[in-house]
């Protein structure tokens, strides 16, 4: 007898309290990044969030609600400049990272249009390339997703750096 095991969508799976939901929206607004990266031994785009900090109790706490990701130790600038802690980076891609965009999008604050952005390519490039669609035109499509994001973030950096000048 073959068993077949069907695995219920991440979203589906994502069982997470609306006070988890809010306050990673929260930490993540301040700490994280949302990335649409490109791969070139594999010739894809992909979406992927990553949260920095150098407590590594609030990265695990991330770990924890979404029961995904990993973490990597960043050791390099702590071991040029002596007195710097330890920087650790969690971070998740694809269709987790797809799914928890869309569990913190009532939150978010500071990065809800990002977040619409990479939803979005999400939903139009469907994590992995359509199989009809030739490999050149889904990485002209995606590219302009990753080149929309990235002017969002520019127009942040401007902003800010504008509201700094007039106080």
């Amino acid at each position: 007898m073959t068993t077949v095991n069907f695995q219920k969508p991440a979203s589906e799976k994502m069982m997470i309290s609306e006070t988890d939901k809010a306050w990673f929206a929260g930490f993540f607004d301040g700490e994280g990044c949302i990335l649409i990266n490109y791969t070139r031994c594999r010739d894809k785009y992909f979406l992927e969030l990553a949260v920095g900090n150098t407590f590594l109790s609030s990265l695990k706490k991330c770990l924890t609600i979404w029961n995904c990701g990993h973490i990597d130790e960043r050791t390099s600038l702590s071991r040029v400049h002596k007195k710097w802690n330890t920087y650790y980076v969690w971070r998740v891609s694809h269709i987790k990272a797809r799914d928890i965009l869309r569990a913190i999008l009532p939150y978010l604050i500071v990065k809800r249009q990002e977040a619409e952005v990479a939803l979005q390519f999400a939903l139009r490039h469907n994590i992995h390339k359509p199989k009809s669609m030739p490999t050149k035109l889904y990485n002209q499509d995606a590219k302009r997703f990753k080149e929309a994001l990235e002017a969002l973030k520019q127009k942040k950096k401007i902003n800010i750096a504008l509201q700094g000048k007039l106080v």
